[in-house]
């Protein structure tokens, strides 16, 4: 996986403001991933986390793989005694209330299955763990030790997780990374109804590292496509639907041309702005900012709190972002805010970048043009850090909490305080204190505006 680790090894870099070559060094340390025998929780967890690993690190081994002699890292999930007394170690253990991720060895682990959601949450958790421990605890000094607690995942009452969620006719706004993670995450639940997959690019190699669905001999191939093809058979009773094209796009094929439950997992923030304004009856949106933290977002027709456009509008750091992006390619400004490439884009990019094709430009957004260069250290800057790509179990995290909660709300199973915005990161424990009810902005370019207003209340009353 010499690619995901050139990726991973630029990201960390710039964010930790270290050098490539000694974080290289450390990335490709051998790190062996073991797990309790005959026990069901403890092999998912392993499947899962070696699913994330497989993408970030080089030298992965374990159960089925032959061991180093000296790994720096091992990673030992349930009851286990480490084999290498010389490495780092990354204690899983769990009960039926919580899962603790530990450099230190917790009390025996018990045998309590755990739903497949929270397994899947908490593998990205424990990669994100691994990694903390083959670059020697650079996130935290302290070794702090993670606790995500199951009541904080599935509620006070977990049984409504293994009912039937009524999906009814959603969107899905972006096949990539996150889209990826929401599909692995919704899975693990009984989904009913239609969901359409919107999104007009191309799989390029660079995304593979990010998105679990995709390998290799999908490249080139239409993203929705491609993530219809392999994660509809694991679906039972939710049809999913390719579409190649924009939400703008697909909106006027519906019926009424309007979208009931739209999922959003696209990029960028204007973006997120230009899908509320298709006034979609709900919103479930999950983000990333980089390697650091995931931001989850959610607003109804109804609500007098923030829209996805009062959460994510225009900003001065954005607007320098653009301004970046277009110095960088060689283009406008204007194009940048276009969000996809056309053929006079193309042209005026392979005259600043002749290495790139511009028949493999066209359609592409500039957002993960940029960030692809930026992930390849073709475009050196401290100002790209904040694009740089997510590490596969940050945007799985995304994703995976956004089917949760997506799953939650739908079967009304709410926490006892309501939210509609809440921070977390894969490096550190989930803080349900952090949970916020963000108000509307008084000056939001969309529900703010009265005419958005009257045209929301002719669609959904």
């Amino acid at each position: 996986m010499k690619a995901s680790t050139e990726v991973t090894r630029t990201a960390l870099a710039a964010w930790l403001e270290r050098e490539e070559a000694e974080l290289g060094t450390q990335l490709t340390q051998p790190l062996a991933l073991w797990c309790a025998p005959h026990t069901p929780t403890a092999e998912a967890l392993r499947e899962h986390t070696h699913a994330l690993l497989q993408r970030t690190i080089e030298h992965l081994h374990g159960d089925g793989n032959p061991s180093p002699a000296s790994p720096a890292v091992e990673v030992l999930i349930g009851d286990l005694a480490p084999r290498c007394p010389t490495a780092r170690h990354v204690y899983v253990s769990w009960t039926e209330h919580q899962i603790v991720v530990s450099d230190a060895a917790q009390p025996s682990a018990s045998q309590a299955d755990l739903h497949p959601i929270v397994i899947t949450i908490a593998a990205c958790y424990i990669a994100a763990a691994a990694v903390n421990a083959l670059l020697n605890y650079p996130f935290s000094p302290a070794k702090r030790t993670l606790h995500i607690s199951v009541r904080d995942i599935l509620g006070m009452d977990p049984t409504w997780a293994r009912h039937k969620i009524a999906l009814g006719e959603a969107v899905l706004a972006g096949a990539g990374a996150v889209g990826n993670g929401f599909l692995t995450g919704l899975r693990c639940f009984a989904v009913q109804g239609r969901l359409y997959i919107a999104d007009p690019k191309v799989i390029k190699d660079s995304i593979l590292p990010r998105c679990l669905w995709f390998d290799l001999n999908d490249v080139e191939e239409p993203k929705a496509q491609v993530l219809v093809r392999k994660a509809a058979p694991t679906f039972r009773d939710l049809k999913l639907i390719p579409w190649n094209g924009t939400v703008s796009e697909l909106r006027v094929t519906l019926p009424d041309s309007k979208i009931e439950r739209l999922i959003v997992g696209v990029d960028s923030r204007r973006a997120r702005r230009r899908l509320q304004s298709e006034l979609p009856r709900e919103v479930y949106d999950a983000s990333t900012t980089g390697i650091a933290e995931v931001v989850l977002h959610f607003n109804t027709s109804q609500d007098t709190n923030a829209c996805m456009s009062c959460i994510y509008k225009e900003e001065l750091g954005e607007l320098q972002h653009e301004m970046h992006v277009a110095e960088a390619l060689g283009i406008s400004v204007d194009a940048v805010r276009r969000e996809f490439v056309t053929h006079s884009d193309a042209v005026a990019i392979v005259r600043h970048h002749p290495d790139l094709d511009v028949s493999a430009l066209i359609g592409r957004a500039f957002d993960s043009l940029f960030r692809e260069r930026c992930a390849t250290g073709k475009l050196p800057s401290d100002a790209d850090r904040q694009v740089l790509p997510p590490l596969p179990f940050v945007s799985v995290l995304a994703g995976a909490w956004l089917a949760l909660e997506t799953a939650r709300r739908l079967a009304r199973e709410l926490p006892a305080e309501r939210f509609n915005y809440w921070r977390l990161s894969p490096w550190h424990s989930p803080n349900p204190a952090l949970r916020q009810m963000r108000p509307k902005d008084p000056v939001c370019e969309c529900c703010s505006n009265e005419a958005v207003r009257e045209a929301i209340g002719i669609l959904w009353g």
